[in-house]
């Protein structure tokens, strides 16, 4: 299938959207572990400062996110799919991700319990999924609102003749 301009438009405003909602994302798990986590790791509360780490975080996870969603299809097609598809295929590249995201520089912090492990994961998954999943929404019903209106159509070929077809063709017309 060969995408349209429009489509390619629309592929490019989630990806912009998407990776707005990783970094904010990012920044929500950043600012959750300096509060949280490097307090019990240093014995002191920890200033809130946005240091080089948290920069190259930025850079690097979200374009990281687009390239899982974009090796997954989310920008293929993306006028025809549906919300409920949407949700889920967001939770379940969340969980991917996240998982991998944990792994890779949660998985070193210094804590007392099993139980702050947990709760960094789940403050990751609930960040990065929360937001994007309020993105994707917004972005799915504005599209289904200008489909529904016609300031979007599809190209769609109609077999056959007769009255059956004209009414076919009006009503799909309208």
């Amino acid at each position: 299938m060969i995408a349209t301009r429009r489509d390619r438009n629309q592929a490019i405003i989630q990806a912009l959207a998407d990776l707005l909602s990783a970094g904010a994302g990012w920044t929500v798990y950043y600012i959750f572990r300096k509060i949280y986590i490097e307090p019990i790791r240093f014995g002191y509360n920890v200033d809130l400062v946005f240091d080089q780490n948290y920069w190259f975080g930025l850079f690097i996870i979200p374009a990281s996110w687009i390239i899982l969603y974009q090796l997954s299809g989310s920008y293929h097609d993306v006028f025809r799919k549906s919300r409920l598809g949407i949700v889920g295929n967001t939770l379940l590249l969340s969980l991917i991700g996240c998982t991998l995201l944990f792994f890779t520089i949660s998985l070193d912090d210094f804590v007392p319990s099993y139980q702050y492990y947990y709760s960094s994961f789940l403050a990751l998954f609930g960040a990065h999924a929360g937001i994007t999943i309020i993105q994707r929404a917004i972005v799915s019903t504005w599209n289904s609102r200008r489909i529904q209106s016609g300031k979007i159509k599809f190209n769609t070929l109609l077999v056959g003749s007769g009255q059956k077809s004209w009414d076919t063709f009006k009503k799909i017309s309208e």
